[in-house]
């Protein structure tokens, strides 16, 4: 068992190393501007192609993680499953909501003149169907997730088509990323980008995992490291159930590749 933990911690430095990173986030100032919100609906313009390594370079932040908890229990009601956050829409969302925050602009198209779709793929996912909501002035995951559920979006003879809330609700979709980004001297402060995809990928488990061994709100190379030390008894075990074998080490390079932590 010791050589091959040796080989998997080799393997992970060499093959996954790029999985950290965070995105800095700003103080909590509240903008004076009143909200905007606006959305896409789903699009099947790109379709499947293949699988995808992430770099996972963007974790929600804690309303983030609320906003996903709201999302799934509105979705619930509905008959509507439970998204996941895809590492790959986690990093487009949060991108594109610092581009928004940056250039002090509100629209799907980001600043290169990429709409969703391709700004999607560029970050690792070219699957179909895809959507995405922005927001503008929300600070907290509550009243952003109430400006989009409640938002009429008239269509041209002005009857409410509630377009955020069917792309909050379309059972079409399985992962989701949520990014919230702040920017002080911007014209609405805090900005949302929630992107919607119907392709499973490569997904970031919520904070608490018990795959993330540091608890550090993900689940990454650091959390493998800490699992083949404990199993080389390196260090001590610290396993809730105090079992450190090879079974907890695949079971945390599993979540890494795949973003699911199973129970032993």
């Amino acid at each position: 068992m010791r050589r091959f933990l040796i080989l998997v911690a080799l393997f992970l430095l060499l093959s996954i190393a790029p999985y950290w990173g965070a995105i800095a986030r700003a103080d909590t100032e509240p903008s004076n501007a009143p909200p905007a919100i606006l959305f896409l609906p789903p699009a099947t313009s790109l379709q499947a192609a293949g699988t995808f390594t992430v770099a996972i370079t963007s974790v929600p932040d804690s309303e983030a993680w609320n906003f996903l908890t709201l999302i799934n229990n509105y979705r619930a009601q509905s008959g509507a499953g439970a998204l996941q956050v895809s590492a790959a829409l986690e990093n487009s969302s949060t991108w594109m909501s610092n581009d928004l925050a940056t250039h002090n602009s509100f629209s799907h198209t980001d600043s290169l003149g990429r709409d969703p779709g391709t700004r999607m793929a560029a970050f690792g996912y070219p699957y179909s169907p895809w959507g995405e909501n922005i927001a503008a002035g929300y600070m907290s995951a509550q009243s952003v997730f109430t400006g989009w559920q409640n938002a009429c979006d008239p269509d041209a003879s002005g009857a409410c088509t509630y377009a955020h809330r069917l792309n909050m609700l379309n059972a079409s979709y399985k992962v989701i990323g949520i990014g919230r980004v702040y920017a002080a001297g911007s014209t609405y402060g805090w900005y949302w980008t929630t992107d919607f995809g119907g392709v499973v990928d490569q997904t970031i488990p919520p904070p608490g995992s018990p795959c993330d061994i540091n608890q550090d709100g993900r689940t990454d190379i650091l959390d493998v490291q800490i699992e083949v030390n404990m199993g080389l008894q390196l260090i001590p075990c610290t396993n809730p159930d105090n079992v450190c074998d090879v079974t907890r080490v695949q079971r945390v390079v599993n979540a890494v590749l795949t973003g699911q932590c199973i129970a032993p």
